[in-house]
């Protein structure tokens, strides 16, 4: 399927997709899912909009993903969140974009270090366990971070508060530094 991808076959990656998700468990499944909401969403980004059948099905399978977390699986659940967070900011109005990619930013931030449900709770011990997935799951909330920031510091310009807006830029660039 990741071959088709590279070759720009779409429509045999899509059936390649189909047959893994047919007949796969739930790591390579979780990855097949990802992977084919983004090719789907490839032959929409020039007018995407939520009235779109498959764009629904999309931030549907996007949201399902997120909510499914497990340590292991990462970086699936953390770019399904990403992708889920990038397509429902490219779907507001540009007058509300940057409040919508502050809303959608945020909430990833908050769901993948909320430890009050069983879920949450297991994902986060499990770092403990799997010190490299902790690493990557540090590092993605850096990037969140950062993405946050850099709409921080867009909204602090749109109000004119280029000390904020520099600050901002400072630390996300920082951060990406890190990352």
């Amino acid at each position: 399927a990741k071959t088709y991808l590279g070759l720009k076959q779409h429509p045999e990656a899509l059936v390649a997709f189909d047959n893994i998700l047919a007949k796969s468990e739930s790591s390579i499944r979780n990855i097949a899912l990802l992977e084919k909401s983004r090719l789907l969403l490839v032959q929409f980004r020039q007018d995407p909009s939520e009235d779109n059948e498959i764009v629904r099905s999309v931030l549907m399978t996007l949201k399902d993903l997120q909510i499914q977390k497990q340590l292991p699986g990462e970086p699936v659940h953390l770019e399904a969140a990403l992708d889920y967070a990038e397509l429902r900011i490219s779907l507001s109005p540009e007058a509300t974009r940057t409040e919508s990619a502050l809303f959608f930013l945020n909430r990833v931030k908050e769901d993948f270090n909320s430890k009050d449900d069983p879920i949450s709770q297991e994902y986060h011990e499990a770092r403990l366990r799997y010190p490299e997935k902790d690493r990557l799951f540090i590092n993605y909330m850096k990037f969140i971070e950062a993405e946050i920031l850099a709409w921080e510091a867009k909204d602090a310009i749109s109000r004119n508060d280029l000390e904020k807006a520099e600050n901002s830029k400072k630390v996300g660039a920082a951060l990406l530094e890190e990352v």
